[in-house]
């Protein structure tokens, strides 16, 4: 999700995805790399090196409720960003009911990953996925979870963002 840049560490998602479909019982999975930027080209190209080029689709220019429509249709996400001002992404996945998995030494508030699972690097990634994709009952919960914690964010939200991002502002 978002600007197709450094920052946001698209090719670790592309990596976690090429090995987790390397598995015969997740082949017929999707990767959708969503938003525009500078390293779009590079990314297509990198997929066809990791021979999911069939398999990932990238988006760009979505209106709000096809974002919405978008993220309840997502089975997981894949936050592997290094560093996120605010990771509205997260929140935004959990509150359509899309687990989030990111990368715990990843510089994203803290706020916005306490219904997110943590993951220490790439294979961790794999790992955690599969779990959830296979075993339902952990899936529901993560699931719950993160609509509970955003769901409890309340009408107040952007205040309350507002106080989270003034928050991080004041620890740098």
């Amino acid at each position: 999700m978002g600007t197709l840049e450094e920052r946001k560490n698209h090719a670790a998602a592309m990596r976690v995805f090429s090995d987790i479909i390397s598995q015969d019982r997740y082949s017929d999975f999707k990767l959708f790399l969503l938003g525009k930027g500078p390293l779009k080209d590079e990314l297509v190209k990198y997929a066809e090196e990791l021979g999911i080029r069939d398999r990932t689709e990238f988006i760009s220019d979505l209106s709000s409720e096809e974002l919405t429509e978008f993220y309840n249709r997502c089975f997981l996400m894949f936050n592997t960003s290094g560093h996120e001002g605010i990771g509205m992404v997260t929140l935004e996945a959990q509150a359509c009911g899309t687990p989030v998995l990111h990368f715990r030494e990843a510089r994203i508030p803290e706020e916005v990953t306490v219904a997110a699972v943590p993951c220490t690097d790439e294979d961790d990634m794999v790992i955690k996925a599969v779990e959830l994709i296979s075993d339902e009952m952990q899936y529901e919960d993560v699931r719950r979870k993160g609509i509970e914690y955003v769901s409890r964010l309340g009408e107040d939200f952007d205040s309350r963002l507002t106080d989270v991002y003034y928050s991080i502002c004041k620890r740098k």
